[in-house]
This record gives structure tokens, sequence and C-alpha cells, in this order.
């Protein structure tokens, strides 16, 4: 095998490595969803705003953020 393809295949490495990386990162946030903790800060999401709305994946603040930046509405 040359050099080249040496090199080749460490980049191709590295990238599946960095994809598996993004991808169990995005599967903790989605395991997080509807529980304890707000998926775009990480602050625990308030007792009261669980027991009304258990599906809730923000904390307040951040759900008032994330409307006001124009996204649809969701819990």
């Amino acid at each position: 095998m040359s050099m080249a393809e040496h090199l080749v295949e460490a980049g191709r490495a590295r990238v599946d490595a960095e994809c598996d990386a993004a991808i169990a990162a995005v599967r903790r946030k989605l395991a997080l969803a509807g529980g304890d903790y707000c998926v775009d800060c990480d602050d625990p999401i308030e007792i009261d705003r669980r027991c009304a709305l258990p599906s809730a994946v923000r904390c307040i603040d951040c759900q008032k953020l994330h409307e006001r930046n124009g996204h649809a509405r969701q819990y």
C-alpha cells in the first residue's frame, strides 16, 4: 500500500471516529429528552415544569429563547 493510500485510510478512520462520537452525543441528548435536564443548556428542568409537561425537553428559559428565535413550539 502506498503512502497516499495509508493517508487516505487514516483520514477515513478519523472521519469515522468523529462521526461515531457525534452520533453518540446526539443519542445521549435524545436519551435526556423528556428527562430531568434541558437539551440546550444541560441545566435541570424545574420540577413544576416536568410535572405539568413530562415531555418537556427544555427548561422554561431555553424554551422561551427557542420560540423567540422563530422555532416552532416544541416543548
